[in-house]
């Protein structure tokens, strides 16, 4: 398919923390974390480039531009990189960038995962003419389930009245309770209220959003935590509605031609300043998975590796293991569920369930390893057996160690008849 110059901008916010698993992130920047054994932030890029997106601004943090350039390299996608203060809020940084901004743009967090149609979601917001569209995805019990122990992990309360966000609860706190008081519930006459909602940081907003947030430096920190919940209740609130309108000017709609599904055009005539804040909620069959806690990580890794569509042609299946030409299973090998990586040597009898092997990892005999995610250039010797543990790069287990729920730190070297179970190997932070 041709490129299209597309009408809407689209801004990558692919800061280098992640302060809700800094074990991982402190060694490796947050975008160049290898999740099914490719780069976190080469998700966004692909999705964007099935979805007939030319070019992406992405903004990050100093000294990590090179090594995404050459991610983008991979893929038919043109990035313009920007860098900013890794101390600014999601809307701040908008704020820093504004002046490149000349359109209704789409942020999408470079921590993302998904394969939602993005023309569905761009059709949504230019026949309806919203401030914004969001994308949310209702988590179901096996999903939500943790598999680590997390730091807190704020809570959202989203209130749909059809498609339309009528509530948006940031950092909710559970101990409290909500009001709905009955004028609200008047205007929304098929509310539901969600607390399995997640937000998917991936956002459509109209240019006049923009001016909102350059204007109001001190109370716009946040997306998720200031500018989307103070969108939602201007559609209710007559005085916020009329104090926003005076960031919007008269604006057509942009031509989607090429862009969107849609081939009719929408008139702009007796069009009025109303606010509406829509939800695109992600369908039962497909994937939006955000990044950004050490339990998402862990999930995002097996979820991958259990059948769906997001490996290279390079790596091939056999029943359930994605595996590099020239690696052989052998009857009585014990691999299911798993991904292995390209010059991976495994001694003897293999048995590695539900993990990831990355590249250039050597493995003795009699090793186990099960829900497990053991990145590049490891050697595990004989005996050794890790069960629910991340071993960063370049790691040593010398024989018969035995970890479980275990983070080994990239450089160690992990004595031989270790076992232990919960800890944190390497206190230091490499690079």
């Amino acid at each position: 398919m041709d490129k299209i110059q597309s009408p809407i901008q689209f801004v990558v916010l692919a800061g280098g923390t992640g302060s809700r698993f800094d074990t991982l992130s402190s060694d490796i920047p947050k975008p160049f974390l290898p999740v099914a054994n490719k780069p976190l932030l080469q998700y966004v890029f692909e999705f964007l480039c099935k979805s007939n997106v030319p070019k992406a601004l992405v903004v990050t943090h100093s000294g990590l531009q090179q090594r995404i350039h050459k991610i983008a390299e991979k893929l038919s996608i043109e990035i313009d990189i920007t860098t900013v203060s890794p101390d600014l809020g999601t809307a701040d940084v908008l704020r820093e960038i504004a002046s490149k901004i000349d359109r209704d743009f789409v942020v999408i967090s470079g921590d993302l995962i998904t394969n939602v149609p993005l023309h569905e979601i761009a059709d949504i917001h230019r026949v309806s003419g919203s401030a914004m569209v969001m994308l949310l995805n209702e988590e179901n019990e096996e999903n939500s389930k943790k598999i680590r122990k997390d730091k807190l992990v704020s809570k959202h309360f989203v209130g749909l009245d059809k498609d339309r966000v009528a509530m948006f609860l940031s950092s909710f706190d559970s101990g409290k309770s909500v009001k709905l008081r009955k004028p609200f519930l008047e205007k929304c006459s098929e509310f539901e209220l969600y607390s399995n909602m997640t937000d998917g940081h991936l956002y459509f907003f109209k240019h006049w959003v923009l001016r909102l947030i350059e204007k109001k430096k001190k109370s716009i920190s946040s997306i998720q935590g200031d500018l989307v919940p103070l969108l939602v209740k201007a559609q209710f609130n007559p005085k916020i509605a009329k104090r926003l309108s005076k960031y919007s000017q008269e604006e057509q709609y942009p031509n989607f031609k090429g862009f969107s599904s849609l081939e009719e055009e929408v008139g702009t005539e007796n069009q009025q300043f109303n606010i509406k804040c829509i939800a695109y909620k992600t369908p039962r069959d497909l994937l939006c998975m955000r990044v950004n806690t050490f339990n998402s990580y862990l999930r995002a890794n097996f979820t991958l590796i259990n059948g769906n569509p997001f490996f290279s042609r390079e790596a091939y299946r056999y029943k359930t293991v994605y595996m590099h030409k020239g690696f052989k299973i052998q009857e009585g090998d014990e691999i299911e569920n798993s991904l292995l990586g390209k010059e991976l040597t495994i001694s003897g009898t293999k048995n590695v369930i539900n993990s990831v092997i990355g590249e250039n990892c050597t493995i003795g005999e009699n090793v186990k390893i099960e829900n497990s995610i053991i990145m590049n250039n490891v050697k595990i010797q004989d005996g050794c057996q890790i069960i629910d543990t991340v071993i960063m790069n370049s790691v040593i287990l010398e024989e018969n160690c035995r970890l479980t729920q275990c983070t080994v730190r990239i450089n160690q070297t992990v004595e031989k008849d270790t076992n232990t179970k919960n800890y944190i190997f390497g206190e230091e932070s490499f690079y």
